[in-house]
């Protein structure tokens, strides 16, 4: 879930940085391949996802592998 959450804020910013873009250079959108930006917001959904999946099975697997001794220092 943080993984699709923080795909979706850096979508935001990539949006908000577009916008600014185009107030500061009029033709913009004019320059803009939607298709490529539509592919460039699902590879990094994905990318977040898998970043956060394989960071928390890591992690899991940290502690799986731990004795109970050492669970508790």
């Amino acid at each position: 879930m943080q993984g699709l959450f923080s795909a979706l804020i850096a979508i935001a910013v990539l949006f908000v940085i577009v916008y600014f873009m185009n107030n500061q250079i009029g033709e913009m959108l004019n320059l803009i391949d939607w298709q490529n930006l539509g592919i460039l917001f699902i590879v990094v959904i994905v990318l977040g996802v898998f970043l956060s999946v394989i960071s928390t099975f890591f992690s899991i697997n940290k502690y799986l592998r731990l004795k109970s001794t050492n669970l508790y220092y």
